[in-house]
């Protein structure tokens, strides 16, 4: 059975007009443990976002997940 815990990062990002916008984000990664679920988080994000900050990480409770794929039809 999958453990998924819920990651919430915060960064800045910059608007049309050059305003810095304050964001706030979750994810959810499947690991096997707090430590597990934080490297991934900061790998997934590390590519992808300059800067960050994981604010949260917070164990979830799930009874089914169902995965859909991009351009998939319901």
């Amino acid at each position: 059975m999958a453990t998924w815990f819920q990651s919430k990062i915060r960064f800045q990002q910059q608007d049309e007009k050059g305003n810095t916008k304050t964001i706030n984000q979750a994810y959810l990664f499947d690991a096997v443990s707090y430590t597990d679920a934080e490297a991934r988080a900061y790998n997934y994000f590390a590519a992808e976002l300059p800067e960050f900050q994981l604010i949260g990480l917070t164990k979830m409770k799930f009874n089914e997940v169902f995965f859909i794929e991009n351009n998939a039809e319901i």
